[in-house]
């Protein structure tokens, strides 16, 4: 399938349509891939209501436009386009888009899915990318906030291949961590809090406490490689943190 022929066509065909062209680029698509499953007509069915339909049509657009910005040609990622994985994830990053009315939201969902496509993100597995929209659908701004912060002060300590979790290094940087968290505004106890939620989805980790180094109202959080990959994917989003 010639992608950029179709894509052109589409955009023709639906000039008048309400239906913003992405959205039919993309359904188009997924019923190449899948042809003799009427996916296209359930998707379209389950998202018609129109303030749905439109937060869904925005996403679709900003993962075309977005995809299209860093491969230039949406012919060099036929293979990724039509596997189930990312017709999966897609299909999540549709269904929380109907449920928000926020659009920075929308943009984040946009910027986990388009990260694959980049050499920054092109570890990241797409079931991974569906995770990572179900917790960005529960995450605040404050929360990422609070992660962005981890990473900026604690991103090179967290490597791939990475050794035993050793406390030291990230305990002797806490004075460094708790000068960025006044710096932007947050209140240690805020951001204490905001840690504790992140490590519930995997993205940070409290550490084990060093008496020598630690006052007794300190806590250190470190960063998880999973949450610096979601960081590094955020960074595609119009909405830097």
């Amino acid at each position: 399938m010639a992608i950029d022929d179709e894509l052109d066509a589409i955009q023709k065909q639906y000039a008048e349509s309400p239906t913003p062209p992405a959205f039919e680029i993309l359904v188009r698509i997924i019923g190449a891939a899948f042809p003799g499953v009427r996916l296209v007509d359930s998707i379209r069915t389950y998202f018609s209501g129109k303030a749905a339909g439109e937060r869904v049509a925005a996403l679709l657009e900003g993962l075309v436009h977005t995809v299209q910005r860093i491969e230039g040609d949406l012919g060099k990622i036929e293979c990724k386009i039509q596997s189930p994985e990312f017709l999966e994830a897609v299909l999540v990053g549709a269904e929380y888009a109907a449920r928000s009315a926020d659009r920075n939201k929308i943009e984040e969902f946009v910027a986990v899915l388009a990260a694959p496509f980049s050499s920054t993100g092109e570890g990241v597995p797409w079931d991974e990318v569906a995770a990572y929209i179900r917790d960005l659908s529960q995450l605040t701004r404050a929360d990422l906030l609070a992660l962005n912060i981890l990473c900026e002060v604690q991103g090179s300590l967290v490597l791939e291949q990475q050794g035993p979790l050793d406390p030291n290094p990230f305990v002797r940087e806490l004075p460094k961590l708790m000068l960025a968290v006044q710096e932007r505004g947050m209140s240690r106890e805020d951001f204490y809090s905001r840690c504790g939620r992140l490590s519930g989805f995997g993205l940070a980790i409290e550490t084990q406490r060093i008496e020598t180094r630690m006052g007794l109202g300190d806590h250190s959080f470190r960063i998880t490689l999973r949450g610096k990959r979601l960081v590094s994917s955020l960074r595609h989003a119009s909405t830097r943190l």
